[in-house]
């Protein structure tokens, strides 16, 4: 009789072992959703970022270009000015 009892309780010890597990399981898997929600945030801010930067680096780009030309037009006037 001891015996079954003893098996009984092992198998209510090993129950109770599984419910903490499936506990902690549950309790990592919201945090694991939890850190993915904040890095496709993060992800998202910095996709946005890196849009305004390459914005900026167009503007950038097109100001280059236009002083380049203004430079050069200079340069090609004082050339005219020489001879």
């Amino acid at each position: 009789m001891t015996s079954e009892f003893e098996q009984f309780t092992n198998l209510e010890h090993k129950l109770y072992q599984i419910i903490e597990l499936f506990k902690a399981n549950k309790s990592q898997k919201e945090s694991l959703e939890k850190d993915v929600e904040s890095y496709k945030a993060k992800i998202n801010q910095l996709s946005i970022e890196n849009d305004q930067l390459k914005s900026q680096i167009d503007g950038f780009n097109k100001e280059h270009k236009v002083i380049k030309e203004k430079v050069e037009s200079m340069l090609s006037n004082l050339e005219r000015l020489q001879f």
